[in-house]
């Protein structure tokens, strides 16, 4: 699981409506949840944006989700 999804699956918010926030369609921002795509600096910034946290923390710096660590799973 990466750590986008992981983030808006405990904060309750629907694909759809952070899609909408961000201004891309639900079936995009699955892809990239489930890591089966790079995002562009722009989606990047605007994710990072919304979940109040650098890019860094969201995405490597080729622009691929980063997973969540099986311990902060268990936690979550």
């Amino acid at each position: 699981m990466t750590k986008l999804e992981f983030l808006r699956r405990n904060m309750g918010i629907s694909q759809r409506t952070l899609a909408k926030a961000i201004g891309v369609s639900p079936s995009i921002l699955s892809h990239i949840e489930r890591g089966r795509r790079e995002t562009y600096p722009k989606l990047r910034k605007a994710l990072a944006e919304y979940f109040g946290l650098p890019e860094s923390e969201l995405f490597a710096s080729d622009g691929w989700p980063l997973e969540v660590d099986l311990e902060v799973r268990k936690l979550g």
